[in-house]
């Protein structure tokens, strides 16, 4: 059975609340930790690349269908449907660093999650990602760094001047790449 049929089989029989499991089983699959799961490519790189490119869609997808199940489940409360959600980010990017993709959660998964009015929760969660230096040797791309990470923290910081937040603030700019990043933001 090829690896990415396999991923389909696992989500089509999981049941409520058996995401967790499905990101796991790709993310197994990716590392090289299930094996017997046919990978075509010639190369090991170009096997990696190939499986890479096509797990980033099949993940997006899984992304929308998880959020849609959370949101029609009649039987969760509001703060479990925030708990689930906030639960999905964290593995979104734990799955993204473990894949070498920051870009993706950066962009893709990003913009994902802000359609489906994620993009606070996805601030709060990404935080504490980079104040713990995460992404110190990742290259954001300056989309990214202007109008996500340092617009949403300046904002924040005139929002609630009485918070200590100047130095959650400095610790971003250490623990971030701004080679790419208009002067005009860093100011």
């Amino acid at each position: 059975m090829k690896w990415l049929e396999n991923l389909l089989v696992v989500n089509q029989i999981a049941r409520e609340g058996a995401w967790i499991e499905v990101f796991s089983r790709a993310l197994n699959i990716y590392t090289g930790r299930l094996k017997g799961l046919r990978i075509e490519g010639e190369t090991e790189q170009a096997k990696k690349e190939k499986m890479r490119t096509q797990l980033k869609t099949f993940i997006e997808t899984l992304v929308s269908q998880t959020i849609a199940q959370f949101r029609t489940q009649t039987t969760l409360t509001k703060e479990t449907v925030a708990d689930n959600c906030a639960l999905l980010i964290r593995v979104l990017i734990e799955f993204s660093i473990e894949i070498g993709e920051p870009v993706f959660l950066f962009e893709a998964l990003q913009d994902q999650l802000k359609r489906a009015g994620l993009e606070n929760e996805f601030s709060s969660e990404i935080k504490l990602y980079i104040l713990a230096g995460t992404f110190s040797e990742c290259i954001i791309p300056e989309k990214v760094l202007e109008e996500g990470i340092l617009r949403n923290f300046k904002k924040i910081l005139r929002e609630r001047p009485e918070e200590n937040l100047a130095e959650n603030f400095e610790k971003v700019l250490l623990n971030l790449r701004f080679e790419s990043c208009s002067k005009k933001y860093l100011e």
